[in-house]
């Protein structure tokens, strides 16, 4: 699987991250900093994004996804997480969070 990270170079975003493997503890690491986009005056993201297939994992997860997240900004409760499943546009499906017609997310 090829997971890749996104900034927000659009409309001026000068937020950053980068994505690893931590190939001994089996896990994805996603560090960024989210800044502000001067011409929107709103924040802008970081994401990481991987357009592939998996297998069904449906038989071995328990019903939880566990996200750990360090933050320098720890009263910030908006972290995101999507996931989308048997749907012809993935990355549709995951913006939209089933709240745009069609997403499924």
């Amino acid at each position: 699987s090829h997971f890749i990270e996104m900034n927000d170079p659009v409309m001026g975003g000068q937020s950053t991250g980068t994505w690893t493997v931590n190939d001994q503890g089996k896990y994805g690491v996603m560090d960024g900093e989210v800044k502000d986009v001067p011409s929107l005056k709103a924040p802008g993201f970081v994401a990481v994004k991987c357009d592939d297939t998996f297998p069904d994992a449906s038989a071995t997860v328990s019903g939880s996804v566990v996200m750990m997240v360090r933050s320098t900004t720890p009263e910030y409760t908006g972290f995101k997480l999507a996931i989308a499943a048997g749907t012809v546009s993935p990355s549709y499906s995951c913006r939209g969070g089933s709240t745009i017609p069609g997403s499924r997310g």
